[in-house]
């Protein structure tokens, strides 16, 4: 694997490769090029053989944090979630709430929707839905999971809010809920939650840890071929860290999509 990325890298002017793995010791395999390794991250995964819904609704939700709380509430008022079928609206509109819900918190710059035409092009339905939360033609939420039927797993990835839904309402865990039960219906085994900060304080760690998901810590190896080009990157990249936060979030997003278009 290192002679191969090495020589596409020469090929290609690439700085560097960005290897996930989920045991820090297959590092070795990848020899002297592993520059630092990552701990930043890791994996939230649910396994619904051990932990049912049925099980998780009764034993992991707690009256002091409100699940099944949130989770009525939405069906007290109507609301209802369904698997998108496809159709140029329902994509639009999934697509628009999860655009601005990234915009909103600043997080990571939004794939354009031209990615997401590819992805209904060659993965949709087998390997990819979209759950969307709506009542009387209002969609409030969306869900974009791939599914691998080999391994028994969905992987929740494209998380889309409705900012101005009321503050009584927390359709994240709306969400979740209809993917942990339509993951049961179709028969799968494992629910992976996605990419989840290290830190256990993190917000977003600990919602996917309300629903019985468990952190995985994953190893995040940078294999360096352009040492001088990556030490730029890396000095840009600190600067950024401590320059973004103090910038409008519509600022920030649109200088990130100017440099990823350079």
């Amino acid at each position: 694997l290192r002679c191969y990325l090495e020589q596409l890298a020469h090929d290609r002017n690439i700085t560097y490769a960005r290897i996930r793995l989920s045991d820090r010791s297959y590092s070795q395999y990848l020899g002297g090029s592993v520059s630092r390794v990552d701990l930043s991250l890791g994996t939230m995964m649910l396994d619904l053989q051990e932990d049912p819904t049925e099980f998780i609704w009764d034993e992991v939700f707690t009256k002091k944090d409100g699940q099944r709380k949130y989770i009525s509430r939405f069906e007290r008022n109507a609301y209802r979630t369904r698997e998108i079928d496809g159709c140029h609206e329902d994509w639009r509109n999934f697509y628009t709430l999860y655009y601005n819900n990234l915009v909103h918190i600043g997080g990571a710059l939004p794939y354009d929707f031209d990615f997401f035409e590819d992805v209904r092009s060659l993965l949709y339905p087998d390997n990819f839905g979209v759950l969307l939360a709506e009542k009387d033609g209002r969609s409030m939420g969306a869900l974009g999971f791939y599914k691998y039927e080999e391994a028994s797993t969905i992987y929740l990835e494209y998380l889309g809010l409705d900012r101005n839904t009321e503050n009584t309402f927390h359709v994240s865990y709306y969400l979740y809920w209809a993917a942990l039960q339509w993951a049961e219906r179709a028969g799968y085994r494992f629910v992976s939650f996605g990419a989840t900060p290290s830190n256990p304080d993190d917000i977003h760690r600990r919602i996917k840890g309300k629903f019985g998901a468990k952190f995985n810590q994953d190893y995040i190896v940078y294999l360096v071929f352009d040492r001088r080009r990556f030490f730029l990157r890396e000095k840009a990249a600190a600067l950024w860290g401590k320059t973004s936060p103090m910038l409008p979030k519509r600022v920030s997003h649109k200088l990130l999509a100017t440099a990823e278009n350079r």
